[in-house]
Order: structure tokens, then C-alpha cells, then sequence
């Protein structure tokens, strides 16, 4: 029996449905289920080294120097002040005015690396810094700063140090590279390579791109995007939003502490973890997700269908041969659930798009 829950939001429309679980049956399609998450890391530790820029050639002198006037005035001799007017302190304090002096360091700067290994260092500005080819090293500073590595195996850090820092823009671009935004509310883009991705404090968006990424948000409600490769997803602190990919790679989503939302694809692994999670699910082809550690008493189960099936969709969880459960819409398999306690009884919401 199916009965309307009301508004999702202003774009969705839930319906509540109370599932007992059913008897055990056998599905054989997706017998190799994802475990845990990739053996190791991946990315490896850079040394980052000394670095010294190049002195610039010194300026040539125009030889001819400036034209003279043909006839200079001659200055009247009775204008010239009486030596003993004027009495020099030797002590006085120099007199500087403060509205001509500028600090450099406050400064927006764009700093442009080159074919080679670079380190380039922002200040307190919204600076640009772009590390070209090379494996570079780029800090930005306190400002909001954008960092793009280019080609190479990157290190980019929006601060300089773990003190608090700004809103920055962190794209690694080609190369196996280390991002860590660390304060402020960052945007962090892995780009192609197997990349390590860290937030650091604030609420963080985070993308991987092509290749194997390891993704943490760290401290702070975050968004982390699977992208096309085997990635692993890592919530931490805060109440975060973990979504994963529908290709033939698997993705591992960790929701961490906070009350987190996990949306696996197809083929990809999701445990919430600490706190109360929602697990976001949808119909599609391919291996079946894989749901571990689901608990009836504080966590949800939601499926988006069409506006068309959302009320009179049969939704059951069925127990399988192998102990796990199996939520499935009109007799099709959209998840499987390892581990789950509390399951018996459990609600599932339906939403689907408002039009």
C-alpha cells in the first residue's frame, strides 16, 4: 500500500512504501561484488626540492642620455636660501607617508610557470598561478586563489601553511597529481592521472577526473564527484554528498561521520558509515550496487522513477541465497544490501522529477 509523503523539495514528490522482506531467491548477474575499497593509494609522496629563479639580465643604458635645453636659464643667485636658515637634526626621525607605500604582498598575482619544474608561491591577493609542463609546485596563499598545474605530476596547495586561508580553485590537469585545498570552501578538480584529493576545512566540491583518484573531503560538508575510474570517495567530518559513476569502473563511496548522502552508480560500493545516512538509488543497466553496513533504525533508502511508475511501482527487498538483500521495483533488482540490520519493515521513498 502506497502513500504520499509530500514534497521532497520543489522539485520532487516522495511516496513512502513500508517493505517487509521477502524469501530468498538466487540472481547470478553480479556474483563479483565490490568489497572494501582499491588496495592502495594512489599517488605517490613528491620531493619537492630547492628551487631558485633565474636573475634577470640587468637593462641596457641609452649611451646618447637625454637632450639638454640649448639655452638653460641661468637661476638667480639671490634666490638661494642663506646656509645658516636651516639647521639639519641628525637625530629627527624620517617622516614617511603611509598613502604611498604599497605591500607587494597584497597584490592580485599571476605567476606562469614553464617546461620545467617550477614552485611558484602566491601572498595575501586572489592570485593565478599556473605551473605550465613540468612537476610543479604551487601554493597559493590567503587569498581566493585559482592554482592550474598543467601537464606533470602536481603538487598544488591553496594555503601555504594550515592556517586559514581562502576560497580556491584547484585543477591538477594531465598527470598523477597531489591537491589539497586545506581552509576555506574550495573547488578541486583532479583532471586525468590517478590523483590524491584532500579538502582540508570548509565546505569543498570535489571532482575526479580520468584515472584511479582518492578523493577526502576532510572537515566540512562536501560534495564529492566520482569520475571515470576506479575511485575512492571519502566523506569525513560533516554531512557530505558522495555520488559515484554509472560506467564499467567501480567507485567506493565512505560517507565517514555526519549524516551523509551516498549515491552509487552501477557496479559501485556505498556504506554511510557513522550517522544517519540516505542511500540514493536508481534504476539502470549493469552490475547491481552494493549497499553495506544499511541500518533500518537510522538510515533511509530512496529510488527516483518516473513521474509516470512512482506511485504504483512494487517495491520489495528480497532476501537472496547468499544472506544479502535485494531491493527490487516491479520484480527488477536496482540494489543489494550486505550486512543490513533493522532491515525488516523498513521504509522506502519514491521521488521523481516535478513537472
Amino acid at each position: 500500500m502506497l502513500m504520499i509523503a509530500g514534497l521532497m523539495s520543489l522539485l520532487m514528490v516522495g511516496v513512502a512504501v513500508d517493505m517487509s522482506i521477502a524469501g530468498a531467491t538466487s540472481h547470478d548477474d553480479d556474483d563479483d561484488l565490490p568489497v572494501g575499497g582499491p588496495d592502495e593509494q594512489p599517488g605517490e609522496d613528491q620531493d619537492m626540492g630547492d628551487h631558485e629563479p633565474d636573475e634577470p639580465e640587468a637593462g641596457v643604458a641609452d649611451e646618447a642620455g637625454p637632450d639638454l635645453p640649448v639655452d638653460p636659464a641661468v637661476p638667480d643667485e639671490s634666490a638661494v636660501p642663506d646656509e645658516t636658515d636651516d639647521v639639519i637634526d641628525e637625530n629627527a626621525e624620517p617622516v614617511i607617508d603611509e598613502a604611498t607605500t604599497t605591500d607587494a604582498s597584497d597584490l592580485d598575482q599571476v605567476l606562469v610557470g614553464t617546461d620545467g619544474f617550477d614552485a611558484l608561491m602566491g601572498y595575501d591577493g586572489d592570485d593565478l598561478l599556473q605551473g605550465f609542463r613540468g612537476d610543479d609546485d604551487l601554493r597559493g596563499g590567503q587569498g581566493d586563489d585559482t592554482l592550474e598545474g598543467g601537464d606533470g605530476d602536481d603538487w598544488l596547495q591553496g594555503e601555504s601553511d594550515y592556517g586559514p586561508g581562502g576560497n580556491d580553485l584547484l585543477d591538477g590537469g594531465a598527470g598523477n597529481d597531489s591537491l589539497a585545498g586545506q581552509g576555506g570552501d574550495d573547488t578541486i578538480l583532479g583532471g586525468d592521472g590517478d590523483d590524491t584529493m584532500q579538502g582540508g576545512d570548509g565546505n569543498d566540491s570535489m571532482m575526479g577526473g580520468a584515472g584511479r583518484d582518492w578523493i577526502d573531503g576532510n572537515a566540512g560538508d562536501d560534495t564529492l564527484i566520482a569520475g571515470d575510474g576506479d575511485d575512492d570517495l571519502s566523506g569525513g567530518e560533516g554531512d557530505d554528498l558522495l555520488i559515484g559513476n554509472d560506467g564499467s569502473e567501480t567507485a567506493w563511496l565512505h560517507g565517514g561521520e555526519g549524516d551523509d548522502t551516498l549515491m552509487p552508480g552501477a557496479g559501485d560500493f556505498a556504506e554511510g558509515q557513522e550517522g544517519a545516512d540516505l542511500y540514493v538509488l536508481r534504476e539502470g543497466e549493469g552490475a547491481l550496487p552494493v549497499i553495506s553496513g544499511f541500518d533500518g533504525a537510522e538510515d533511509q533508502l530512496e529510488i527516483s522513477l518516473s513521474a509516470d511508475r512512482a506511485e504504483d511501482a512494487q517495491i520489495e527487498l528480497i532476501e537472496d541465497d547468499d544472506g544479502s538483500l535485494l531491493l527490487q521495483v516491479d520484480g527488477q533488482p536496482v540494489a543489494r544490501l550486505v550486512g543490513a540490520v533493522n532491515a525488516d519493515g523498513v521504509n522506502v521513498l519514491v521521488n521523481h522529477p516535478q513537472v
